[in-house]
């Protein structure tokens, strides 16, 4: 998260978009996976004929024997989930499936941008899920835990390029029945031991008060308008590390989801500065959604 003020609210389209999701990409892996994955779609908020894309991807680089046995088994459980779907959606809305042999990473993103996915769909975590979500530019949730309706879902926030894609996509994944929402940001004050002369504890109390004065009142200016000023909300601004503070806030707060941007670095920049935003999909007990900062960009395309 951003270590040096925020950008100038000004400078992003700050208007919510509210539509419902209409085209969703559910990503099938495994029996307990793929009925989470499934569970959890149908409790979307979806549009009156919204797209569900169910898909199973079989590895290439397998023995003909396995590699049959496994399609058969993908088979089976396209045809359960899309059963299970088609009993839960609204009655304009429609279920395909999709079997791919191939790189899961490839075919996933692939798929997705087939489909115009406005949100994709998963249960596994770690590498391949990170390549995905850097890969494939649009909100990726992984779900992680238990099905039910999201009671106490947190938006981690950063003062940046990255803030305002989640906050727009907000208003289309938890619809007009959103719980109340938890906005938690963490700062950083990285100078402070660098400082010369050494600054009294009145002026390093003074400077991080600024700081979070600061993140407060940027926060409370993008949370006020459109779909946002109906929505019951509590702002939570604590000084540390993104990651700790993150996850300790998931912690006191009992969070089902987190929800937060990230910039989707690929190659060196990924490798030199790493991401939050999959740290905490790594490692997180619930449901995770990442909204990339391109996500908006990709959707228009």
């Amino acid at each position: 998260m951003r270590r040096f003020g925020a950008p100038d609210a000004r400078r992003f389209d700050m208007e919510p978009i509210e539509s419902p999701l209409r085209s969703v990409l559910v990503v099938l892996d495994g029996a307990d996976g793929a009925v989470r994955a499934v569970e959890r779609a149908a409790l979307l908020p979806l549009a009156p004929d919204a797209r569900l894309t169910l898909l199973h991807v079989i590895p290439s680089l397998r023995p003909a024997r396995t590699r049959s046995r496994l399609q058969r088994e993908a088979r089976a459980t396209l045809v359960a989930a899309g059963r299970t779907l088609e009993r839960r959606l609204p009655p304009g809305a429609s279920v395909s499936s999709t079997m791919a042999v191939g790189l899961a990473c490839t075919q996933i993103v692939d798929q997705a941008r087939a489909v115009a996915a406005d949100l994709v769909v998963m249960n596994r975590a770690g590498s391949m899920a990170g390549r995905v979500i850097r890969a494939v530019r649009r909100p990726v949730l992984v779900v992680r835990s238990a099905v039910h309706a999201y009671r106490r879902p947190m938006l981690a926030l950063d003062l940046d390029e990255t803030a305002l894609p989640l906050l727009s996509f907000a208003p289309r994944f938890f619809g007009s029945l959103c719980p109340p929402l938890a906005l938690v940001h963490a700062y950083e004050t990285a100078l402070e031991s660098v400082l010369y002369p050494t600054p009294s504890a009145e002026d390093l109390a003074s400077y991080r008060d600024h700081q979070h004065h600061r993140a407060a009142a940027w926060i409370t200016k993008l949370v006020t308008t459109g779909w946002w000023r109906a929505r019951a909300w509590t702002q939570h601004i604590l000084r540390g590390h993104p990651r700790g503070v993150i996850e300790s806030s998931a912690a006191s707060l009992a969070c089902d989801l987190i929800a937060l941007g990230t910039h989707g670095r690929s190659g060196l920049a990924h490798a030199c500065l790493g991401s939050v935003a999959l740290d905490v999909m790594r490692d997180a007990c619930c449901d995770v959604l990442v909204v990339p900062a391109n996500a908006a960009a990709a959707a228009r395309r």
